[in-house]
């Protein structure tokens, strides 16, 4: 096996880990976005956002 069969081996090893990575990262969802939504049903429901306080 030569040197360049090794840095052919090691860049695809290193090509799937990325895409992997990407995918993980694409499934975890979007943190804010959810607050987001949460604090639009809250207002649809109760007619102010959520900090403003109860009224």
């Amino acid at each position: 096996m030569s040197v360049l069969d090794v840095i052919n081996i090691a860049g695809g090893v290193v090509g799937v880990l990325g895409i992997v990575a990407l995918v993980w990262f694409a499934a975890q969802g979007d943190p804010e976005r959810e607050a987001e939504e949460q604090a639009r049903l809250f207002y649809d429901v109760h007619g102010h956002w959520p900090d403003d306080g109860a009224r």
